[in-house]
């Protein structure tokens, strides 16, 4: 807080200097108020979809990590038909 109250007492050299640093303080706290208001998860999810063209996805929730290795351990083996043995 006292930085912040230094840089607006400091005089910024002219009007025109100083009614830049105010405005673009004011932009960089609407910028990050804005930011923070978007839910990033869901922005990231919906990107990731469309680059790597997926369809429909199904979710699955797994007790324990045990279980949840399991199941990627199976999920991700190769198919008997597409590589034999």
């Amino acid at each position: 807080m006292e930085s912040l109250l230094q840089l607006l007492l400091i005089l910024q050299g002219t009007l025109f200097g100083q009614i830049m640093f105010l405005s673009s303080t004011i932009i960089s706290w609407v910028c990050n108020l804005y930011l923070s208001t978007l839910n990033k998860e869901k922005i990231q999810q919906q990107l990731l979809f469309k680059m790597l063209k997926v369809g429909r996805m199904s979710r699955f929730e797994l007790s324990t990590r045990p279980t949840a290795t399991v199941f990627a351990t199976l999920v991700l083996r190769p198919h008997p038909e597409v590589f034999p043995a």
